[in-house]
């Protein structure tokens, strides 16, 4: 059971919240301004693909975050929903909420929806709705970002990729390829999340760069691992970690682990350093595009042509 109350009570964090998931939901949200209860109005538009033609709706969409107090929203706490979308030139109005709605408030909107003359569609999404929709792969991760406690219990999440060997996994805020060599079980999550969190301890230094495991590759015969990452930097500035910096922290080559009697898990670390452009709105830590063009590597455990310690420039020119 989420707790929302992780978010603060102003409801701001819970507005970026939904904004995240209405993003990765590929509905183009965008800020409107402040409603009636100086909260931030989301304008978000849906994509409509019909059998004869295609165009969009645009929906309103109304956050309203009562988990503190834990009463439902009512009819007066949305205001003038009709007045509202019209101004917004939308045809659709969402409500979200982290509790739910009161009964007066769901008989408003389905009457509002029910008369042909408002040509307005109305849908909620209280608390359940939203835990439901966390659950789906796209979105799991955001549950890491914005409900961490709540989400502390589940760290990973698996998927097949349709065979024995390979899966695509969340882990907290990451996305991640897993595949091992022989067996048909996915490498060790503990390991795993030892790699991650040496990779976690190379410090950033220059702003909005970032570094993001991509795959994990678990060579069952060998008992050796070999990790592919990127290093995303914006195009417009020079990056601030040279490969030394990395690999004082990582040791590519060396094992994994160490004690008196010598070293286990030998690794090896595949680190790309891409230019990116942030503000595109292609752009996404974890766009696909960085995981179909190195599928195959990752599959095998095939360096990408360029380990840590041959750290090169890498453009992006897609973005």
């Amino acid at each position: 059971m989420l707790d929302f109350r992780e978010l603060p009570e102003d409801g701001r964090a819970f507005e970026q919240f939904i904004r995240e998931i209405l993003l990765v939901l590929d509905l183009h949200p965008r800020w409107s301004g402040q409603g009636p209860d100086q909260g931030r109005d989301i304008v978000a538009t849906e994509a409509l693909d019909g059998q004869l033609s295609k165009g969009e709706r645009k929906w309103l969409v109304q956050c309203k975050h009562f988990a503190h107090s834990g009463r439902s929203v009512g009819r007066d706490d949305v205001g003038s929903v009709l007045d509202d979308c019209r101004q917004a030139g939308a045809d659709g109005y969402l409500l979200v909420c982290s509790t739910q709605p009161s009964s007066g408030l769901v008989t408003k909107l389905q009457e509002i929806a029910d008369r042909p003359e408002n040509r307005l569609l109305t849908k909620i999404w209280d608390g359940v709705d939203i835990e439901k929709r966390l659950a789906e792969p796209r979105l799991f991760s955001l549950g890491h970002i914005f409900l961490p406690k709540s989400f502390s219990s589940t760290p990973w999440k698996l998927y097949s990729r349709g065979a024995p060997n390979l899966w695509a996994a969340h882990y907290k805020s990451y996305f991640l390829h897993l595949s091992s060599r022989i067996s048909g079980r996915y490498p060790d999550l503990q390991e795993c999340e030892f790699i991650i969190g040496r990779l976690e301890q190379v410090k950033i230094k220059g702003q909005g760069e970032a570094i993001r495991p991509r795959a994990i590759y678990y060579d069952d015969k060998h008992d050796t691992f070999a990790v592919f990452a990127d290093y995303l930097v914006p195009r417009n500035q020079e990056p601030s970690l040279q490969p030394s910096d990395f690999n004082k922290v990582v040791r590519d080559g060396a094992g994994l682990h160490s004690d008196d009697s010598g070293e286990w898990h030998s690794t090896t670390w595949d680190v790309l350093l891409r230019k990116v452009l942030p503000f595109s709105d292609h752009f996404d830590l974890d766009h696909y595009n960085y995981y179909n063009r190195d599928a195959g590597n990752f599959q095998v455990g095939f360096s990408r042509g360029e380990t840590i310690g041959e750290l090169v420039k890498y453009f992006d020119h897609w973005r």
